[in-house]
């Protein structure tokens, strides 16, 4: 695949995963707190329903901006080796610092609730109305990490492209990387 189909398709195939990453974080979150979707979301129906729809859609927006700005950076820094192959790898930790956000999300949302609920409360209202006050704030802390964890991704993501940059330059061309001394 060229590098032109690369740019244009990584951020949908990005969007896909993320549509689908989100699809399978929600239905969880709707296991353990099946009242957080329809409570946040003011919505009725089935709280697995209410979950893959919210997922979907708010995982694949999610995955688009992650795929668009990785691909935006990386050819922008390193064209010449846009390819599918070299994309894997900072994708695939761009993920892992998303999940990693959004488990100590969830953890500082059901420690907080746990600690002191009326304050919890008292910030969230929705979760006055929740049944297990520690299960909504777990759903809640996660997801609203999960926001972040997309701006950590990318961060992420860029430094590991960018270290895996200089060790192709250094592979292709045979030299090292120097930085640029200052004319003093």
């Amino acid at each position: 695949m060229g590098k032109v189909a690369t740019a244009v398709s990584l951020p949908f195939a990005v969007a896909a995963v993320g549509g689908l990453l989100g699809i399978l974080t929600n239905l969880s979150h709707a296991a353990i707190s099946g009242e957080y979707f329809s409570l946040v979301l003011n919505r009725g129906g089935s709280p697995q329903s209410i979950a893959f729809e919210h997922g979907w859609i708010e995982g694949g927006i999610s995955g688009f901006a992650f795929g668009l700005l990785l691909t935006l950076f990386a050819g922008a820094s390193g064209w010449a080796w846009l390819s599918w192959r070299n994309m894997v790898r900072p994708v695939v930790f761009g993920l892992i610092a998303a999940a990693i956000c959004m488990i100590v999300g969830g953890i500082a949302g059901a420690t907080w609730a746990a600690v002191s609920s009326d304050s919890f409360i008292s910030n969230f209202r929705q979760a006055r109305r929740a049944s297990n006050v520690v299960a909504f704030a777990w759903v809640g802390g996660s997801i609203w990490a999960a926001y972040g964890g997309v701006l950590v991704a990318m961060i992420t993501a860029a430094v590991v492209w960018t270290r895996q940059l200089v060790r192709l330059a250094v592979a292709e061309r045979g030299f090292a990387v120097e930085a640029v001394a200052s004319d003093e």
